[in-house]
């Protein structure tokens, strides 16, 4: 286990069962990126994920912790859906509760990074994946 600098940590509407839940995922998420090791933070996702998503991910995370990036700062609120443009075709699997801001700084610049958290059976969060959006059909109308 490596020493990192202090990370800032805020919180905002989440109860101390929550905060405690997302400060020990969070511990985890920052020892793997201090440890560049994208197996301990793909281990930390629920099951389910596409095998696509899931290489994707990883590709991602490995880059971004082979670059040098650490995590710098966590912002942890109630989730709520981001307004991206690639939320009209996704959602997050399975359904989350938590929403972690997180800013990685590789010494030349900060990259925002996030999370979307959900309960375990036995409590403890993981993050979600993506899944395609269930499309709603199109009502009838009536009087006509």
């Amino acid at each position: 286990m490596t020493t990192s600098p202090q990370i800032s940590i805020t919180f905002d509407g989440l109860d101390a069962g929550q905060q405690q839940a997302v400060t020990r995922f969070m511990q985890a998420a920052a020892q793997a990126f201090e440890d560049k090791n994208p197996h301990a933070l793909a281990a930390m996702q629920h099951v389910g994920a596409s095998e696509s998503g899931q290489r994707n991910n990883f590709n991602y995370n490995q880059g971004l912790m082979e670059g040098g990036d650490r995590i710098v700062s966590w912002s942890a609120s109630p989730y709520k859906e981001p307004r991206w443009s690639i939320m009209k075709l996704y959602q997050h699997h399975p359904e989350p509760t938590a929403w972690v801001l997180v800013m990685l700084d590789d010494g030349r610049r900060q990259t925002e990074y996030c999370f979307a958290l959900a309960p375990t059976e036995d409590g403890s969060l993981k993050s979600c994946y993506y899944i395609d959006r269930v499309k709603k059909k199109p009502g009838r109308k009536k009087g006509l």
